[in-house]
């Protein structure tokens, strides 16, 4: 992934698919999220990975922490959301 990120730095185009959320958000500047075989989302990195999208995309309730030397945030997995959970809203 340090490759990737040094080839973008140079102005080259990466695609990488990767299911490591804490990878991509070190990592990727921007962000395409397939789920039941839809585009779910589709823009920077930041506004893509949010709690509320990991819970309805990966039945996962997580924690983000941000990153206090840079803008790159933490995401620290908290437990599964059952499917009633999902249904009310989430939690």
């Amino acid at each position: 992934m340090q490759t990737a990120r040094e080839l973008t730095d140079r102005g080259k185009g990466v695609i990488a698919v990767v299911h490591d959320f804490n990878l991509a958000a070190r990592y990727a500047d921007r962000l395409v999220v397939l789920a039941r075989g839809r585009l779910n989302f589709d823009g920077l990195i930041a506004d893509g990975l949010t709690q509320a999208r990991l819970a309805d995309v990966v039945e996962l309730e997580v924690e983000i922490i941000p990153n206090l030397r840079g803008d790159r945030s933490m995401i620290i997995p908290i437990g599964t959301i059952d499917g009633d959970a999902r249904a009310a809203g989430g939690r």
